[in-house]
């Protein structure tokens, strides 16, 4: 299984997400399980967040992304067209998918974007 992430406006959303959905003998649309285990719509991240008063009265709104979003667990290998619209943040986040498919995106993430080495501290 391979853990990315992805932004999309809302109409490349609408006409990705079709790729990895099929339909039920209802009529729904759900995920189709056999191309991805777990999608997350995480929606509009908070990009600067709002400032309140004491009295819980917005003082500035917050800031939204203006791309959707999503979280993606992968059965195999992505769908092609996703590419496009992965992106790479640092494996720090809200939610948690456990210790496995964190590790995978993180072990992703560091070869993609290689770390100093921490420095050791130095008494002076």
């Amino acid at each position: 299984m391979k853990f990315r992430k992805y932004e999309f406006t809302q109409s490349q959303w609408s006409s990705q997400k079709v790729k990895i959905q099929k339909e039920g003998k209802d009529g729904e649309k759900y995920w189709d399980m056999d191309i991805c285990a777990s999608v997350v719509e995480l929606g509009h991240l908070v990009i600067t967040p709002g400032t309140y008063g004491e009295d819980g009265k917005v003082i500035t709104e917050p800031v939204l992304s203006a791309k959707y979003a999503v979280d993606i667990i992968w059965q195999d290998d992505e769908v092609s067209s996703f590419a496009t619209y992965k992106v790479w943040p640092a494996p720090v986040g809200i939610h948690s998918f456990g210790y496995d498919i964190d590790s995978e995106y993180a072990s992703e993430y560091y070869k993609l974007f290689p770390q100093p080495e921490p420095q050791p501290f130095e008494l002076r």
